[in-house]
This record gives structure tokens, sequence and C-alpha cells, in this order.
């Protein structure tokens, strides 16, 4: 398969005026097949989310540089929401690596949990 990553501004396909508009076709849908063949193997993306009908962010996926997590978020009254996320952070400045858990409501940690990660590492409730 032709990696058109690599150079996106040169066309996949030649468009010169000696191939038919059926040889173009054909070419299309065997870049197309081999594409979808290769992303239902792998797919590489920063941030997945599980939208609902509303547009609500059910579940998200993400990944940015140094750490990862998923959330998981239900509604909650009036408007308010409670979430439950599972993280993984990179160490920093001589800090260990660490990965927990930690639960939201509204946009407020109100606790967290290191599963792994420095010494002494122990809950904290907000």
């Amino acid at each position: 398969m032709q990696d058109v990553t690599k150079d996106p501004t040169s066309p996949p396909i030649d468009a010169s005026s000696d191939t038919t508009l059926s040889e173009r076709v054909d070419a299309v849908e065997r870049l197309l097949l081999e594409l979808i063949e290769h992303n239902a193997q792998e797919v590489r993306t920063r941030r997945v989310a599980v939208i609902e009908d509303d547009g609500f962010e059910r579940v998200v996926i993400q990944a940015d540089g140094a750490h990862g997590e998923v959330t998981v978020t239900a509604r909650g009254g009036r408007n308010g929401t409670t979430a439950a996320e599972l993280y993984a952070h990179d160490p920093t400045e001589g800090d260990a690596a660490t990965a927990g858990v930690a639960l939201v409501r509204d946009g407020n940690l109100r606790w967290v949990t290191d599963l792994l990660g420095a010494p002494g590492a122990a809950d904290r409730s907000r």
C-alpha cells in the first residue's frame, strides 16, 4: 500500500490523460480497500471519544506526550457530571512514573489513588 502520510501532496493516482476514468476509479477503490484493511489492524490517534446522540462525551481515551488516560463520564443532576479516570503519567523531575484512578465530580477532583508510583503513594481524598 502506498503510504500517503509521507507525502500527502503527491497524488496517489496517475491522473494523466492516458488513464481512463475506469482505471482511475479502480485505482481509488484499491487504495480505499488497502486503507480499510490497514486501519482494521491498527488505528493511531491521540484522542478517541465515544459520543452520545446529543454530543455528550461518554468515554474518552487520550494521550498527550507524557500521560494517557481513559475517562468514563456519567451525567449528574442539574447538568453536573461524575467521572472515573484511569491514568498513567511518565516520570517528571526525578519522580517515578505513576498510574492510578481518580474520581471527579463536576470538574473537581474528589478522590485519587496512585496504584503504581512514588514510594509511599496513598489514597488522597479531596
